[in-house]
């Protein structure tokens, strides 16, 4: 089921941000940005699977500005970085804690981690690396089965993503009562980011609706520009539409919704 008309959607989208006062959260997008935003929310909603094709045609029809003010593309240049979450073993197909279809985030993913360190970029990941008797776990009380104890093989990044070799690693849940969902709970992650002059993040990885939301949130918190690579994650979907209402929240927030296509 799809909007009747496209000027009927654009004039309800237009009231639903006034309401939500979306403009002033996102100082930096237009109006005809935040529209399109709205609209691809309400697309990804009727097309499960097809959110970034989606979200690439509206682009192709009115890129977004960055800041080098180029019309048609995202160049990436100094205060960029790239942070990949939780991509490990456990987390795809076969795994401890699967994620449906975690494995297709891998190859998208290395084709940012190309753009990235073909500019000399910073490339950052996060991995869970819980003690064994961690919180989380059913066996503690937890809602997770085991997963990710550090030093397993569960725990290691997947065969076929390809770090490079100046990748910093930053773990999450090493401490038996901390979530891990975020990778700002290593307080050595923000630190790198400062050191390195980032101010624009573009965020992806397993899952959406855990590690990634968590994660984008906190950057937005910290005055990150946050970019969300909506091509290179995947959500758990606990319940249905979990991976939907975290999209919807990361993008109210503030974080901006790209794809592959759209990075120079």
């Amino acid at each position: 089921m799809y909007a009747d008309s496209k000027t009927d959607t654009l004039n309800i989208t237009i009231i639903f941000l006034v309401k939500l006062k979306f403009f002033p959260q996102n100082p930096l997008l237009t109006i005809d940005r935040l529209i399109k935003i709205e609209l691809f929310k309400i697309y990804f909603k009727y097309s499960v699977g097809h959110g970034p094709r989606i979200l690439a045609n509206f682009q192709r029809e009115r890129p977004m500005n960055n800041k080098k003010n180029n019309a048609d593309i995202i160049e990436l240049g100094l205060g960029d970085a790239l942070l990949a979450i939780h991509l490990q073993n456990d987390f795809l197909p076969g795994g401890r804690l699967p994620v449906a279809e975690g494995d297709q985030v891998i190859p998208v993913m290395n084709r940012y981690i190309d753009r990235f360190t073909q500019r000399k970029l910073p490339v950052f990941a996060t991995r869970d690396w819980h003690p064994k008797n961690h919180g989380s776990f059913i066996k503690q009380g937890g809602p997770w089965p085991e997963h990710c104890i550090a030093g397993s093989t569960g725990a290691e990044f997947a065969r076929g993503l390809h770090l490079p070799v100046t990748v910093q690693i930053f773990p999450t849940g090493t401490e038996v009562e901390n979530d891990g969902y975020s990778g700002f709970e290593s307080a050595a992650l923000k630190k790198q980011l400062e050191k390195l002059s980032v101010s624009r993040l573009f965020i992806g990885g397993l899952a959406t609706d855990y590690c990634v939301l968590n994660t984008v949130c906190d950057a937005l918190d910290l005055n990150y520009q946050v970019l969300l690579l909506t091509d290179a994650m995947r959500a758990v979907n606990v319940h249905r539409g979990d991976g939907e209402e975290a999209l919807n929240k990361m993008i109210s927030k503030g974080a901006i919704p790209v794809t592959l296509a759209m990075i120079q």
